[in-house]
């Protein structure tokens, strides 16, 4: 089986991760010297190679989709559900004045 191994390593701690064509990567972080990061890697590849010959892909998982939501205007503004607003309603635009004393903040 042909695969990828990526190591990243920095300062004695290491990201080591495997993958495979049609194969769910996976991945280990390892602190230590290159050689520990090496030999792990090789027990990796083993594990990883084992795991595939059972599931290639992890099990998927059905996850509910978010309520979908509507903002109202105003300087009070709450999201509704969007099920509670009324059928074929266009949004309105907040209005000049609820825009004018607040900044955008950066994000980090």
């Amino acid at each position: 089986m042909e695969f990828k191994l990526v190591v990243q390593y920095k300062d004695g701690k290491a990201l080591v991760g495997i993958s495979a064509e049609g194969c769910d990567p996976i991945f280990e972080k390892v602190e230590g010297d290159i050689a520990t990061v090496l030999g792990t890697a090789a027990v990796l590849v083993d594990t990883a190679q084992e795991k595939w010959k059972t599931a290639k892909r992890n099990p998927k998982i059905d996850i509910p989709a978010p309520a979908q939501t509507v903002p109202t205007t105003g300087s009070g503004a709450k999201s509704v559900p969007a099920s509670s607003s009324s059928p074929g309603a266009k949004p309105v635009p907040a209005s000049k004045s609820s825009k004018a004393g607040s900044a955008q903040k950066p994000l980090f």
